[in-house]
């Protein structure tokens, strides 16, 4: 449901309403409409929403063209009902019940349909959208690795990839999705589809498309891993682990002790540079998802080892090994994690464990948090501000750590009745 139309400031005759149910990119979806006046009467018309690709501009591109190429046709009709702009989104208003206003109705849909996109670039293919949206990610602070462009690869490139993004359809997709999930992990499938979604978002917002997104949350339900980290690693698997990482790689020891100590993500450790040591202030600051700042106040024990590497303000404290940003952790950590027995060794013991215990480098971020939570001496709002959760509902994964707390509150009931 969206509320009620405002008027655009910058273009007359363009109204937009905000949805109260659906959101896009942290804030309420827009749904852009315009108004004519044909032989005195007011009409409306929907463009689509802001999550479509829709902006105030397009729709007043919109408006323009649909008085130069439908006016004249539609003078002394009856047009009480909406439609709108294209075949993909067009709907007509169930307020219209008469059959004549029907076929009216049925009338200006067809015609829309020939009016030509407003600047839709009907040869812009999905590799198009990614392409420039990986290369976006390769030279911005934003997370992605080479696990986007490989999973791309492996199943859209050759396939979908190839076609217009007007001509794909939500059922292709679908079917791709079906199949994938009966071979990968819902994470992993998760990701490849949302790098889609990403780079089409992305090739709009650069205008390189103005057409609607086939990969959109009205299209596409997204897999819904069921990866509540239920695997964390006891005080004595930690020492193991970084005894052994420290006799195959130092760095990745220190990667791996940063992560246990401070809760950083891979990514987050993959940015941190000789600038973002703050000795006095005995500060870490870090470059999130999303490239947002942050200041981490962390143990003198921290900083001295990161400032033991001597790096340089523009220098990487962990480069890969031509300087540059690392964009993965090194295999050695799953070698290593095979080696004490935790994760599978082979492709079919794979497929007998539970995926969700296996042990990766994200997990040293989940025991951070695990065990601050079994220590009790921390809430769950803290516990967010510490992981710098974004929404309480994820530090809410945690709360089963503390049953004693909660069961001890729970108590005083039975001292009261």
């Amino acid at each position: 449901m969206a509320h009620k139309r405002i008027k655009s400031s910058r273009y007359p005759g363009v109204y937009w309403r905000e949805s109260s149910r659906n959101r896009f990119n942290g804030r309420p979806d827009r749904c852009f409409d315009f108004c004519v006046k044909i032989d005195g009467k007011l009409k409306w018309i929907n463009v689509g929403w802001l999550s479509e690709g829709i902006s105030e501009k397009q729709a007043a591109q919109a408006r323009k063209n649909y008085l130069t190429h439908t006016r004249q046709s539609l003078i002394g009709q009856d047009t009480t009902c909406q439609t709108a702009l294209s075949p993909e989104t067009a709907q007509i208003s169930e307020l219209s019940a008469t059959p004549t206003k029907k076929r009216e109705c049925s009338n200006i849909k067809e015609h829309l349909a020939a009016v030509p996109q407003v600047t839709t670039i009907q040869t812009y293919t999905l590799n198009d959208a990614v392409e420039l949206y990986l290369s976006y990610l390769a030279t911005d602070t934003s997370s992605g690795d080479s696990r986007d462009r490989n999973g791309y690869d492996v199943t859209f490139r050759n396939t979908l990839g190839k076609m217009p993004l007007s001509e794909i359809k939500a059922g292709q997709i679908q079917q791709i999705k079906t199949e994938l999930l009966k071979r990968l992990a819902p994470a992993t499938v998760l990701r490849r589809l949302s790098t889609c979604r990403a780079a089409v978002f992305y090739a709009i917002k650069q205008e390189m498309w103005t057409g609607v997104n086939p990969f959109g949350r009205d299209r596409l339900t997204m897999p819904r891993p069921q990866n509540k980290g239920e695997r964390f690693l006891t005080p004595e698997e930690a020492k193991t682990l970084l005894v052994e990482l420290q006799k195959r790689s130092p760095a990745l020891h220190d990667m791996a002790w940063l992560s246990l100590k401070t809760g950083l993500r891979s990514t987050e450790i993959f940015r941190l540079q000789g600038a973002d040591i703050d000795i006095n202030a005995g500060v870490l600051w870090i470059t999130e998802k999303g490239g947002n700042r942050t200041a981490l106040h962390v143990s003198r024990q921290v900083i001295d080892k990161l400032a033991a590497y001597g790096r340089q303000p523009s220098e990487y404290i962990f480069p890969d090994r031509h300087g540059g940003k690392m964009t993965h952790i090194s295999d050695t950590f799953e070698r290593v994690c095979v080696e004490l027995g935790w994760n599978p060794a082979t492709p079919q013991e794979k497929g007998k464990r539970d995926f969700r215990k296996r042990v990766w480098f994200h997990t040293l971020r989940h025991t951070f948090a695990s065990w601050l939570a079994q220590s009790g001496k921390v809430t769950l709002y803290e516990l967010r501000d510490l992981m710098r959760h974004k929404s309480i509902t994820m530090t809410e994964r945690y709360a089963h750590l503390i049953p004693a707390q909660t069961f001890k509150k729970a108590a005083i009931i039975d001292e009261i009745l």
